[in-house]
């Protein structure tokens, strides 16, 4: 297969995929406005959700600069504001069963989870979950003929 490609100026880059081995000069540029862009985007909303006066864009390129944190690096620069558990299931069930630990876990979670949704009591098996699955379609199956043929008769 040979890719036929039109392009119109030298920042349409769409079509490079097929027509280059790397990065034309007008492709970088693009693609770095595009980074810095999204770069900007996410500091401003960190600065303005954080409530950082006066925060120094020159830090926010060293912290780029330095990559990936911990979750414990991120939670100590005031990146992040909680660190759920790292197997939250123990305590969602225990919610589910014992509403002083609901709330507190409302509380420390805040709005990020929403725990009511969560509305397991106790863990189960693969086996055991693919198992009620399978009764589950089993059931839909069975109701389903069974409106079919009430249709059927009601017609």
């Amino acid at each position: 297969i040979k890719a036929h490609v039109f392009k119109h100026g030298k920042y349409k880059n769409a079509p490079n995929i097929f027509t280059e081995t790397q990065y034309t000069r007008e492709h970088r540029q693009n693609t770095q406005n595009l980074v810095d862009q999204l770069d900007e985007n996410e500091r401003d909303i960190i600065v303005n959700d954080r409530n950082f006066r006066g925060f120094d864009p020159m830090v926010w390129k060293m912290i780029r600069k330095h990559g990936t944190f911990t979750g414990l690096q991120s939670k100590k620069l005031g990146l992040v504001d909680h660190l759920p558990p790292l197997d939250p299931l123990e305590n969602l069930l225990k919610a589910n069963k014992d509403d002083e630990t609901k709330t507190f876990m409302k509380e420390k979670w805040g709005n990020e989870t929403d725990i009511d949704k969560f509305q397991a009591v106790k863990k189960i098996s693969f086996a055991d979950y693919k198992s009620i699955l399978a009764k589950r379609e089993k059931l839909e199956l069975r109701n389903w003929k069974i409106n079919s043929k009430l249709k059927k008769l009601a017609d």
